[in-house]
């Protein structure tokens, strides 16, 4: 792999300046452009890596030409920097699309450490894209496997978590898997019913739409739950949104965050989900522990 390439979409020279001098000490590759529209060029012929789009552009907001450009570069990674507060509907994009918003002024040591730990976690992502049932079967030795359920309306969410849970992937002490895994042309129904059978902690993200939805409710969470009760995997249902779970059948299970308290209620998400990942991991280390004993 080259080196990456950042593209800065911000007007400001000194901040151009700046920058390319931390992308250079970083090993990184900078492109500068002062609108959207050469923005939209640059992207075009670079394909970069990661885009640092200011907030208040001439010709565009920062968040939408973000949303915009991701149709050309989906992997790219996407921060939208901003000395002001984000009107509503634009923070509800970021939030919607999971980009960071770093306010300014700022570090540039924070900088690199947050472009960094996004473009390892796409790799990551990536690398488990890849992986077919077989390597999760070799791998159980080492790792628990945990399936996530989720409705894809609560697909943002569910990138959040698992980025939450990137420090006991990188102990190796699980891998996840989803159903954004399964292959083109492969059998849906067919794959998660093995990764669902496969798993040894299973991750119900709980919202209006989780409950609503037929598949996930009658077949994903009917199943988990029986595998619960046979003591042949542990389940953790994880409040999303606002909903009324508590007569749902997995409503004695402890659920997460903190008191069952949903995670967009929460003034700080990150905090959120921060709570809800340490729970998680203690579930998984003692689980581990018992399988290793076993």
């Amino acid at each position: 792999m080259g080196r990456p390439t950042v593209l800065l979409v911000d007007d400001n020279r000194d901040l151009v300046r700046f920058l390319e001098r931390l992308m250079a000490d970083a090993g990184w590759d900078l492109q500068a452009a002062e609108s959207a529209t050469e923005a939209r060029r640059l992207v075009a012929e670079k394909k970069p890596d990661a885009a640092l789009l200011d907030y208040m552009l001439p010709d565009a907001s920062g968040a939408e030409l973000g949303v915009e450009l991701l149709q050309s570069v989906p992997q790219m990674v996407v921060i939208v920097m901003t000395g002001s507060v984000l009107d509503p509907e634009e923070e509800a994009l970021c939030e919607e699309h999971d980009f960071p918003v770093l306010r300014k002024p700022f570090l540039g040591s924070d900088l690199v450490n947050l472009i960094r730990g996004r473009l390892e976690g796409r790799q990551e992502a990536g690398g488990a894209a890849s992986r077919s049932a077989g390597d999760i079967e070799a791998a159980q030795g080492k790792a628990l496997t945990v399936f996530i359920s989720y409705s894809h309306r609560d697909e943002v969410w569910r990138r959040r978590l698992d980025q939450h849970l990137s420090t006991l992937k990188h102990m190796g002490i699980i891998h996840s898997w989803h159903d954004r895994e399964i292959v083109a042309g492969d059998d849906f129904g067919g794959a998660v019913d093995r990764y669902l059978n496969l798993a040894d902690l299973i991750l119900l993200l709980i919202s209006p739409d989780f409950l609503g939805s037929d598949y996930c409710y009658h077949k994903e969470m009917t199943r988990a739950l029986e595998r619960h009760q046979r003591q042949e995997a542990h389940v953790i249902p994880v409040i999303v949104r606002p909903c009324d779970w508590e007569k749902a059948p997995f409503s004695h299970l402890q659920a997460v965050p903190k008191d069952g308290k949903a995670i967009t209620l929460w003034a700080n998400k990150d905090q959120a989900l921060m709570d809800a990942a340490k729970s998680i991991r203690r579930a998984a280390e003692e689980l581990s522990a018992s399988v290793r004993r076993r």
